[in-house]
């Protein structure tokens, strides 16, 4: 199922489904249902958006997915990491370990001794 998000000249969010039947008027809306396997369409400025947005030449699209900004076609689903990459489809491996909690062991080959500790 796919979803239309456009705002109003009065900052309101329409939530719409591709019918354009209204689903949420709210000033702010958590999109955290794209986890779900939603996707957020880029909004197009059809005379039926014109409507809906009160003429407003400039809609701007402001989407979350755990409280982080999304763009304005971004699929969860579809653009999810994969566990079996390794990291490899990241563009920046060095700030996606710092981002897990990981430290330098996490690009060693192999480790030839442990010191300190206690047995």
């Amino acid at each position: 199922m796919s979803f239309l998000i456009s705002t109003t000249g009065a900052g309101a969010v329409l939530l719409r489904d591709l019918g354009y039947r209204q689903i949420i008027a709210h000033p702010t809306v958590n999109l955290d249902l794209i986890a779900l396997g939603f996707t957020i369409d880029a909004i197009n400025k059809s005379q039926d958006l014109k409507y809906a947005l009160g003429n407003n030449p400039t809609p701007k699209l402001t989407a979350t997915y755990n409280g982080n900004p999304v763009s304005a076609n971004f699929d969860v689903i579809n653009d999810k990491l994969d566990k079996n990459n390794n990291l490899s489809d990241l563009t920046n491996l060095a700030q996606a370990r710092t981002n897990l909690g990981l430290g330098d062991l996490a690009v060693l080959d192999e480790i030839s001794s442990l010191d300190g500790g206690t047995p």
